[in-house]
């Protein structure tokens, strides 16, 4: 934060045939992308000035429903409930990246909080080892060089052998509880 953003210069050659799907993936990556172990919270956001811009419309087509999510056992697409895109956004700009990057700190902390220990393992805490956190987060470009928070649920069952057992409905009712305290945020909004 105390110098400029690393940049880095990508170039691609295929063939014209091609270039639709890949397009199409440079897109996603510019609206989700994130590098690095530590990217689930916001670190190592990738930012393709390019690409264009995805509206919640166009997400629908990446989207299942929550409950089809956890069939799985990795994340596979990002999440859809009854209110719609399980993708929230920053009410708010920032006009730094630190600063963008203390609400995630606080709210991060307070999505866990709202689940108590017992379901933590949800978003990658508790049981024998610790799993990657399906909650993401990212900081993205905003208007007049301004920056916004985006955070993006791509839930997945958990992976058999991770200690963690469930009984019933307890993962969907952990992610339906990670949704209601994302939605009664006063810092986040739903991405519509």
């Amino acid at each position: 934060p105390a110098g400029p953003e690393g940049e880095q210069t990508l170039a691609i050659a295929a063939p014209d045939s091609a270039w639709p799907m890949l397009q199409e993936a440079l897109n996603l990556i510019d609206a989700f992308g994130n590098l690095g172990s530590r990217s689930r919270g916001g670190w190592g956001a990738l930012h393709l000035p390019e690409a264009t811009s995805l509206s919640p419309a166009d997400c629908l087509a990446y989207t299942r429903p929550l409950l089809k999510c956890l069939q799985t056992d990795w994340a596979m697409s990002l999440a859809q409930d009854a209110q719609g895109l399980c993708i929230w956004e920053s009410r708010r700009t920032f006009s730094r990246w630190d600063k963008a990057m203390a609400l995630i700190a606080t709210e991060r902390r307070d999505v866990r909080k709202s689940l108590g220990k017992e379901l933590r393992f949800v978003l990658g805490e508790g049981g024998n080892e610790r799993l990657p956190n399906p909650l993401r987060w990212k900081v993205v470009p905003a208007e007049n060089d301004s920056v916004r928070v985006r955070v993006f649920a791509m839930p997945h069952a958990i992976p058999a052998g991770k200690g963690v057992s469930f009984q019933g409905n307890q993962l969907h009712d952990a992610w339906r509880q990670v949704c209601h305290t994302l939605d009664n945020n006063q810092n986040l909004r739903r991405w519509v």
